[in-house]
């Protein structure tokens, strides 16, 4: 579906191709958008440029406390972008969007799902915080009723998370993240890739990949190896958390432990690895698990209890874990899939399948419709 050329403001504080789901999803996005439509991009960091769409740097920005640094970002956005757009489309938490898309769960999640007590306790502490306090007024703000709004959400687990906390918010836009198009990669090109990585042929490398360890089940992961533990097992972890938070007992799987970080090419960390292992406590879609799917490695995964992606996905073509806080359920698993390539093959060839359904067009396409509904 197109509409006629529409003026659009982008607004996000993170314009990042190698960064979280939400900045991926939104430059993805923002490409597919700038093929049809004027496309402007209001962002404090720029990282990643995109062909035919005009940026601007919003200069004003505070590090800490991060909740003040929210409210400018609103604050600045709002006048720059006041009566020159036919769309200001959100990524972030501001006031005065007209189509925002959500990547994570309500702020006023804990508080809606505490028993009387519980929420007369968590009253007293909102109102003496200011950072409680303006989240929740931007909150507000976003999910308010209008007519002429429009709220696009990543997942349905994610849209009933919305519609717990604000049974009248304009929720009724599902746009799933897509996938990038790639070429496959040959025995002998990963094993090229494996060597740029220092990592021997006798491994079997395990993946796992997420902002903030403890919500993405990384001491799990690390309990259910230790149960298993042998020799030629090494786990990569990408992404950001606190190094502290995550002990080991095994000092030999300690040492097999690669902490790498942000990693800008995780197409190479895919084609390395021989399983990814997910067991989010939390995740509105889970964008490695299809990054995973596409690159044809094997998925352990939290149900769709937990995780978005896993809405689409049944266990004929991964392996879901009914609690990802259970360890033995990740183990077993684990030695399974070491002990039955033919079975494992097969669900591979089905979950790309299913992997290559998603895409961009049809993001950017749902978002049109969220779009068409507000002109």
């Amino acid at each position: 579906m197109r509409t006629k050329k529409l003026k659009i403001a982008i607004l996000i504080r993170s314009f990042s191709g190698s960064r979280g789901g939400a900045e991926r999803y939104c430059v993805e996005l923002t490409k597919k958008l700038s093929k049809f439509h004027e496309v402007h991009v209001f962002s404090q960091e720029i990282m990643t440029l995109v062909e035919n769409v005009t940026f601007h740097k919003i200069n004003s920005k505070i590090s800490k406390p991060r909740f003040v640094n929210q409210i400018i970002f609103s604050l600045v956005t709002k006048q720059e972008t006041k009566n020159k757009f036919d769309i200001i489309h959100s990524h972030d938490m501001v006031t005065h969007a007209n189509v925002y898309t959500i990547h994570v769960p309500c702020f006023k999640t804990k508080f809606t799902k505490s028993n009387l007590v519980s929420k007369f306790i968590q009253s007293i502490g909102m109102l003496i915080s200011l950072r409680k306090l303006s989240y929740l007024l931007l909150e507000y703000f976003v999910f308010k009723p209008n007519s002429s709004k429009q709220i696009i959400s990543v997942s349905n687990l994610l849209m009933k998370n919305i519609k717990l906390n604000y049974p009248n918010s304009p929720s009724n836009v599902v746009a799933y993240p897509g996938f990038s198009h790639r070429e496959s990669t040959n025995s002998s090109e990963k094993l090229l890739i494996r060597k740029g990585l220092n990592l021997d042929d006798k491994y079997f490398t395990i993946l796992f990949v997420g902002n903030g360890f403890l919500r993405k089940g990384l001491p799990q992961v690390i309990k259910a190896l230790e149960e298993i533990y042998a020799p030629n097992i090494k786990l990569l972890v990408a992404g950001n958390g606190n190094r502290q938070e995550i002990s080991f007992q095994n000092k030999d799987l300690e040492k097999n432990t690669q902490f790498l970080g942000q990693v800008q090419n995780m197409s190479e960390l895919y084609e390395s690895s021989d399983l990814l292992i997910h067991p989010t406590l939390g995740d509105t879609f889970g964008m490695t698990v299809l990054e995973a799917m596409l690159h044809k490695i094997p998925v352990i995964v939290s149900s769709s209890s937990y995780c978005g992606i896993s809405e689409i996905l049944s266990v004929k073509e991964v392996f879901l874990l009914n609690d990802p806080k259970d360890s033995i359920e990740i183990s077993n698993y684990i030695l399974f899939i070491r002990s039955n390539p033919k079975i494992v093959e097969e669900k591979l060839e089905k979950a790309k399948k299913i992997a290559e359904e998603l895409s961009w067009d049809k993001t950017c396409d749902k978002t049109l419709e969220a779009y068409k509904k507000i002109l």
